[in-house]
C-alpha cells in the first residue's frame, strides 16, 4: 500500500511540474503574439499601440528590456500624436537612464506631450519650469502649466498651483485662491491638498477658522498615505489646541507618521518618552525612537542619541558612540552634536584629549548657533588655549554671544575693556556689557558692576550700588561678589566669609573665616571652628593654611564625635553669624 501511495504522489508532482512548465509555455507564446500584434498594429499607424510598445520595451513586460527600442517606439507613438508617447520619451531623456540625459530635449517633448492633451506631461514640464531645469527658473509658466494640468484632471497640478498662490509664486499671493486649489486636490484624491487646506482652516488664512474640519482635513491626508498629515493631526492632540488634549491618540499619530518615514514622528516620540511628559517615562523606548529619526535624517535624533549613550540614559553608556553621534549631529547641522563633542575632545573624553580639534567644533557650533560656544571659544583666544592668543578675536566671539542672549558672554567681554583687560580701556562698552550679562542673572556681570560703581569707572562714584550688585553677584553664585561684600562689610565678614567658603569653594575665604573665629573677631571665640575652617582652605588648596595647622589643636577640636558638635554649632549660626552679629547687620544696611 505504501508503495502505491510513493507511485501516485510521484505521479502527481511529475504532472504538476509538466503543467507549470505547459502554462509557462503558453504564457511566453500568449506575451510573444500580443506583442507581435501591437507591432504590426503601431506600423499601421495606431500611435496607441507605439506607446503600448514602448512602456513594455521599457520596463521589460512580455520582451527583454530595451530602453532604446523603447524610447523608438515612444517617439513613433509621439509623431503620430499621442502625448503620452511624448511624455514617456521626455521622461527617459530627463533621467538619463540608460539614454544620454537631454533636458532641452526632454522639455520640448513634455511641451508637446501637454499640447496633445496629456495631463501629466503638463505637469512635468511644469515642475521643470519651476525648477529651472534645462533652462532659466520659470514660475510663470509654471503656473500656466499646473492650471491646465489641474483643469485636465490631475490633482497633483491643483495642489502645486495651490502651493504656488500660498508663497505668491509665479502669480499674486492669494490664501483664498490656494485654499480653492487645495481643495479641488484633495477632492481628486491628492492627500498634500488635504494636508494643506486643513492648515489653512486651522489657522483661519484665506478660510473660516474651523478645528473640527481641519482634523477631518488631516485625518484624510493620513489614512491617505501623507505623513505629514498624521503629523499636524498629532500635534492638535498633544497641545490641546482647538481640540480637547488626548497624549495617547496624539502618540498613535505620531507613531503612524515615524512607521511612514516621517521622522518629525520618530523624534517627538522620543521627546515625550524621554521628558515623561504626560506618560510614563522610558528612556529605552526614547533610544530606539532617537536611533529611528537619526537613521532617517533627522539631525536632532542623532545629537539625543549621542546625549544618551553619553550619559548611560536608556543605553548602556559609550563614549565612543556617544561621540560618534554627536558628530553625525554636527556634520548634518545640528550644533549642539558640536559642542558636545567639543567638549569631549577638551575633557580627553572623544578617547583623546585634543584641545585643537575641540577648537574646531566650537567654532561649528558658534557658527551654527549655539552661542555657549562662542563663549568658550573666546576664552581659548583669550588665552591661546589649543589656538594662537588673539584678544581682538576673543572680544569679537564674546559680543557675538552677548548680542544672541549669551550672559557670559557679555561678562567676558565687558572685562577685556577693564583697565588691563586686554583691550584699549573702553569704561563705556564695559559698563553696557556688564549691565546686560548682569540684567540676565550672570553672576560675573554683577560683580563688574560692583567693581565700576565702586571705583567711578565711567559712572559717578555709589557705594550703595556697587554693594547691592556686589550682593546680587553673590546671591547668584559669584565668590568673588561675596568676598567684596566681606571687604567692605567688615560687621557681615563672617556670614559672606562662611558663603564663599562652604557654598562656593573659596579656600581663602575658609581661611579668613578661620581667622575670625580664632581672634574672636565679631564672632564668639572658638578655636574648634577655627581649626576646621583652618584644615577646610588647606584641603581647598591654600597651602598657607596648611602651613599654619596645629595637629594637636585639629584633634581637640574633632573630639571624639569627629568634630560634630563643633559643625553643628557653625550650622546653627550659618544664616549670618551670632545673634550679635545679627543685630549690627541690622544697623549696618546702607553703609
Amino acid at each position: 500500500m505504501r508503495c502505491c501511495w510513493s507511485f501516485r504522489w510521484a505521479a502527481i508532482i511529475f504532472w504538476i511540474a509538466a503543467g507549470s512548465a505547459v502554462l509557462a509555455q503558453t504564457e511566453e507564446n500568449v506575451g510573444a503574439k500580443v506583442i507581435s500584434a501591437l507591432v504590426a498594429q503601431c506600423e499601421g499607424g495606431a500611435a496607441a499601440d507605439c506607446a503600448k510598445l514602448g512602456g513594455s520595451y521599457r520596463d521589460g513586460i512580455g520582451v527583454a528590456k530595451d530602453v532604446e527600442t523603447a524610447a523608438r517606439f515612444f517617439g513613433k507613438a509621439c509623431e503620430l500624436g499621442d502625448g503620452r508617447g511624448c511624455g514617456s520619451l521626455a521622461w527617459l531623456y530627463r533621467v538619463g537612464q540608460h539614454l544620454e540625459k537631454n533636458l532641452s530635449r526632454a522639455a520640448k517633448l513634455y511641451g508637446k506631450g501637454c499640447d496633445l492633451g496629456d495631463v501629466a506631461s503638463c505637469f512635468d514640464r511644469a515642475k521643470m519650469a519651476l525648477q529651472g531645469e534645462a533652462a532659466d527658473r520659470r514660475p510663470s509658466l509654471a503656473a500656466k502649466l499646473f492650471l491646465k494640468a489641474c483643469d485636465g484632471g490631475d490633482a497633483r497640478g491643483c495642489s502645486s498651483l495651490g502651493l504656488l498662490y500660498s508663497r505668491g509664486e509665479g502669480l499674486e499671493r492669494s490664501s483664498a485662491q490656494a485654499a480653492r486649489f487645495y481643495g479641488r486636490a484633495c477632492d481628486g484624491g491628492e492627500t498634500f491638498g488635504c494636508a494643506s487646506l486643513g492648515a489653512l482652516h486651522y489657522l483661519g488664512v484665506g478660510v473660516s477658522r474651523d478645528s473640527s474640519l481641519a482634523a477631518e482635513l488631516f485625518t484624510r491626508a493620513c489614512d491617505g498615505g501623507y505623513a505629514r498629515g498624521c503629523i499636524s493631526l498629532a500635534t492638535m492632540y498633544a497641545r490641546g489646541r482647538r481640540v480637547k488634549r488626548d497624549v495617547l491618540l496624539a502618540m498613535d499619530y505620531y507613531r503612524r507618521a515615524c512607521d511612514s518615514g516621517e521622522v518629525q514622528g520618530c523624534i517627538s516620540l522620543g521627546l515625550m518618552y524621554a521628558s515623561g511628559e504626560s506618560v510614563a517615562q522610558d528612556a529605552a523606548k526614547a533610544a530606539d525612537f532617537y536611533g529611528k529619526a537619526c537613521d532617517g535624517g533627522e539631525v536632532r535624533g542623532c545629537t539625543n542619541l549621542g546625549i544618551m549613550y553619553h550619559g548611560g540614559t536608556g543605553v548602556e553608556q559609550d563614549s565612543a558612540l556617544a561621540a560618534s553621534f554627536y558628530l553625525r549631529g554636527c556634520e548634518a547641522g545640528d550644533a549642539r552634536g558640536c559642542i558636545n563633542l567639543a567638549a569631549m575632545y577638551a575633557s580627553g573624553e572623544a578617547q583623546v584629549h585634543d584641545i585643537v580639534k575641540a577648537g574646531e567644533f566650537y567654532e561649528r557650533a558658534c557658527d551654527g548657533g549655539e552661542f555657549a560656544a562662542c563663549t568658550i571659544l573666546g576664552e581659548m583666544f583669550e588665552h591661546g588655549s589649543g589656538v594662537a592668543k588673539e584678544i581682538g578675536e576673543a572680544a569679537r566671539l564674546y559680543e557675538k554671544a552677548c548680542e544672541n542672549g549669551n550672559p557670559r558672554g557679555c561678562a567676558n567681554g565687558a572685562r577685556l575693556y577693564f583697565k588691563d583687560g586686554g583691550l584699549k580701556r573702553d569704561d563705556a562698552k564695559a559698563l553696557k556689557l556688564s549691565e546686560s550679562a548682569c540684567g540676565k542673572g550672570d553672576s560675573v556681570g554683577c560683580q563688574n558692576l560692583g567693581w565700576i560703581y565702586e571705583k567711578g569707572y565711567g559712572v559717578e562714584p555709589d557705594m550703595a550700588k556697587a554693594v547691592d550688585y556686589y550682593r546680587r553677584a553673590c546671591d547668584g553664585g559669584g565668590g568673588f561678589g561675596c568676598h567684596q561684600l566681606a571687604r567692605r562689610y567688615h560687621l557681615l565678614a563672617a556670614g559672606h566669609y562662611r558663603k564663599a567658603c562652604k557654598d562656593w569653594g573659596y579656600a581663602w575665604k575658609c581661611y579668613e573665616l578661620a581667622k575670625l573665629y580664632k581672634k574672636g573677631t565679631e564672632v564668639e571665640e572658638d578655636a574648634k571652628l577655627s581649626a576646621l575652617f583652618l584644615l577646610r582652605a588647606c584641603e581647598g588648596g591654600y597651602e598657607r593654611a596648611c602651613a599654619e595647622i596645629d595637629a594637636a589643636e585639629l584633634q581637640r577640636a574633632e573630639g571624639s564625635d569627629g568634630g560634630s558638635s563643633a559643625e553643628n554649632k557653625e550650622r546653627a549660626g550659618s544664616d549670618g553669624g551670632s545673634s550679635a552679629e545679627n543685630k549690627k547687620q541690622e544697623s549696618s544696611d546702607g553703609g
